[in-house]
This record gives C-alpha cells, structure tokens and sequence, in this order.
C-alpha cells in the first residue's frame, strides 16, 4: 500500500489520473508500477521483468528503485508492506554544484574565459 510520496505531480497521477505532473509518454509504465507498488505486501514483490528493481546503496532509510523508462526511476522506502516517500525523478541526471565560469564557444571550438 502506498502511504505517501515525496513527488507532488505522481500523487495527482495516482490518485486523479491527471497527467499533468509527469511525463505523458511514462504513463503505461507508471501505471503498471504503482499498482505493482500499491498490491505488494512484500519489497520483492515489486520485482518486474526488465524494471532493474534494486536497493539504493548507501541511503538511510533504506530506498529502493525500479525503472520506469530510460534514466527515470520511482524511488521509495518500503516498511511493513506499505511503501513511503515514493518519488519520480531522472535519477541519473547530471547536476552541477559548482557555478561553471561563462567562456566563449565561438573561438574554433577552444574554451576561452570571456573577458
């Protein structure tokens, strides 16, 4: 059973069908794992063929993942047959921290700082 999301736009799509919060192209996908999600009793019994369901390494409390398409994940954490905090993201996007310094592209394809 699916007690709560982090992902404001998956819960509207589980609980309205509104597809405003996700990738439309996803929903086939989506809506087969969140009912796999909310019928599971167990963790492993959200083990699809072909959905890469595994334990994420190093997170408290533990979460879980299963692919949805691509690069796009549901997350969660799974306690006593209910699962929690599910969310929806492009698990491996690239995201930079650090502020990359402004160059120039126009200079025969070599990297210049702009003045």
């Amino acid at each position: 059973m699916i007690v709560s999301f982090r992902h404001q736009g998956l819960r509207k799509y589980f609980e309205t069908g509104t597809l405003a919060g996700i990738q439309p192209h996803h929903e086939s996908h989506l809506k087969y794992l969140l009912a796999a999600l909310d019928s599971a009793e167990l963790v492993e019994h959200i083990d699809r063929p072909g959905r890469h369901f595994h334990q994420l390494k190093g997170t408290k409390p533990q979460r879980w993942a299963v692919n949805v398409n691509a690069n796009w994940r549901l997350t969660f954490e799974f306690k006593q047959g209910k699962a929690y905090a599910v969310d929806y993201q492009d698990y491996h996007q690239w995201k930079c921290t650090i502020p990359l310094p402004l160059v120039n592209l126009l200079n025969g394809g070599i990297l210049m700082p702009i003045k």
